[in-house]
């Protein structure tokens, strides 16, 4: 039999672990709940071209997925268990840890998922974090609310404690902005799954947002890459950019670095790769979350162009039981920038086809894609569904990433129509 790894649920940069796989030996097979036709465009391709084998399976459930993954096993060499995006991340842990694999604890985990368990987590290992206080939306009244006010305190951030894409994470400044902010929490679907009925409320820390990008590997955690992050209008926390590497001093890097280390090590992360948010404060960086995962929107691909290390093959490599070595911090060779588009009011795209061409033709375009269809309704971003777009740009330097991102945005909002 040949070797093949088990991908739950692929989406975002999770996708590229089958053309990662593929590239290193294995095949792949694809664990989904919902049908062949409703997962993610590029692994419907990976399956039509062969990379791919697609099972549905109820992966809502932790025992049925297992069963599933069990019978794979028996007719398969099955070596490693991936999940394809965050909210897998348990579920691929439970079955690793099942089937003998390498795999974080299943314990450990739940830790990555759970906002309100990080948070506690971090701050029992002194880890910082924003002070922080759980929410039950179900029994939230005026004393509740109140207490929430003395935990935590205004400006606040609340966030489903499950959550996934910054969906319904919003800033709220006083009780009535809390109280909606609750209040939709409890009546949202986030990609097919009923988040849970709780929320976090965490105290708002201003400073620039960074991701911290890296892998474990017997248990030695190793910072591959910091990005830096690029916010659209708050409330929300729609993220519109990132920049690799970040623009920063080396000190500043250091103790980002170091920090993120702390956090992956103390919510017990010891094989795979992570994605580790932080802000860097006036009082130094404080952890927003940690994902046992690789990052999205198109990080991967700029870690790539810049330090040459490919995330997703790394990852296949380590959960597969491979001996990875990549030095860090790394040489970089220039930079690379992803631009999200957003509409800042209800708008069309008008000739999309034009504007297409002329973004690839922008100096050090990589790649211009579209997420809806054209002459649809674009409405402000709430989350990342409603982003509508992006380009790639990869430059020689600072200035000329800037200016190519620049021109992109005013062409695409000279070519949105107001409706």
């Amino acid at each position: 039999m040949s070797p093949a790894i088990l991908v739950i649920e692929p989406e975002s940069s999770g996708s590229e672990i089958i053309r990662a796989a593929a590239a290193l030996g294995y095949s792949s097979v694809i664990f989904e709940s919902r049908p062949l036709a409703e997962i993610t465009a590029s692994a419907r391709d990976a399956v039509a071209n062969g990379l791919a084998t697609y099972r549905r399976v109820e992966t809502g459930s932790v025992r049925a997925t297992v069963a599933a993954a069990q019978e794979l096993a028996a007719i398969t060499d099955l070596v490693a268990v991936i999940p394809g995006f965050e909210l897998a991340v348990p579920l691929a842990a439970a079955v690793a840890a099942k089937l003998g694999l390498p795999g974080v604890d299943p314990v450990a985990a739940e830790g990555l998922r759970d906002k309100r368990r990080m948070k506690e987590v971090l701050r029992a290992a002194g880890v910082p974090v924003s002070r922080f206080a759980p929410l039950d939306p179900a029994n939230a009244g005026d004393e509740e609310f109140a207490a929430i006010e003395e935990a935590v305190g205004y400006p606040a951030v609340v966030k489903p404690v499950d959550g996934s894409g910054s969906v319904f994470v919003r800033r709220v400044d006083d009780r009535v902005s809390l109280r909606e902010a609750v209040d939709a929490v409890q009546a949202i679907d986030a990609m097919g799954r009923r988040l849970a009925e709780k929320v976090l409320v965490e105290s708002y820390v201003t400073g620039p947002e960074f991701s911290v990008e890296g892998y474990v590997q017997n248990g030695e955690t190793l910072v591959v890459s910091v990005t830096a992050k690029m916010l659209g209008p708050e409330p929300q926390f729609v993220e519109i950019g990132h920049t690799v590497e970040a623009d920063l001093a080396r000190a500043e890097r250091a103790v980002l670095a170091e920090t993120a280390t702390q956090a992956v090590r103390a919510l017990g992360m010891t094989v795979g790769v992570f994605h580790v948010e932080v802000r860097l404060s006036a009082g130094g960086p404080m952890i927003m979350e940690v994902g046992g995962r690789l990052a999205g929107d198109r990080i991967p691909a700029l870690i790539e162009a810049v330090h040459g290390v490919d995330l997703p093959t790394v990852n296949v490599e380590v959960l597969a039981g491979r001996q990875v070595a990549v030095d860090s911090p790394l040489p970089t060779r220039g930079v690379a920038g992803v631009r999200y588009f957003i509409a800042k009011q209800p708008s069309v795209l008008a000739e999309r086809e034009e504007l297409h061409d002329r973004l690839t033709k922008l100096p050090g375009c990589r790649e211009v894609v579209w997420t809806f269809p054209p002459d649809a309704t674009l409405e402000p971003a709430a989350d990342f569904r409603h982003r509508f777009g992006h380009i790639l740009v990869v430059a020689a330097d600072r200035p000329a990433l800037r200016a190519t991102l620049a021109e992109a945005d005013r062409q695409v909002a000279a070519a949105l129509r107001p409706l």
